[in-house]
């Protein structure tokens, strides 16, 4: 016998009450991704705004060469938080809310008919964590740390 072979017998009681389940630990997943996007953005961005106050209150001379290196280390280091650590949490993020649209669409909670006249999520969620979601939630947080780093590098070269 292999395990093909092997099919489970379960209820629709049991079905719904997974999928709950499975839906609950996706909206956990998800937000635990947003607070720790939002805690990097926005530390992110009180590093950046607290060294170009720094820099603009300074009464030490910055050379050219300081400036070029103190600006390629700020756009390096927005290079390297987005690269390495965000995209990697915006994939995890647009997975997990594909993952819950499924299963909120299998409920039908997308469907008008399902429990009342109109459905309970409107239509474009179940859209959620593709290219058709309207959800910018990464590009806004993106923005943040991009205004921080031109306002950082700003500062440095007007000193």
């Amino acid at each position: 016998m292999q395990d093909s072979d092997i099919k489970l017998i379960i209820s629709d009681d049991k079905k719904v009450e997974i999928l709950l389940n499975a839906l609950d630990e996706r909206y956990s997943a998800t937000k635990v991704i947003r607070e720790r996007v939002q805690n990097i953005c926005t530390w992110a961005l009180g590093l950046f705004v607290t060294s170009s106050g720094y820099i603009l209150t300074s009464t030490a001379p910055i050379s050219i060469h300081q400036k070029a290196y103190f600006t390629v280390l700020a756009t390096l280091s927005v290079i390297i938080l987005r690269v390495f650590y965000l995209e990697d949490l915006e994939r995890g993020f647009k997975s997990q809310q594909q993952i819950q649209a499924k299963i909120e669409n299998v409920l039908g909670l997308c469907k008008k008919g399902t429990f009342a006249k109109e459905s309970i999520y409107p239509e474009s969620w179940s859209h959620a964590g593709t290219n058709k979601g309207k959800g910018k939630f990464f590009l806004h947080n993106y923005i943040l740390i991009y205004s921080g780093m031109f306002m950082l590098i700003l500062s440095i070269w007007l000193r």
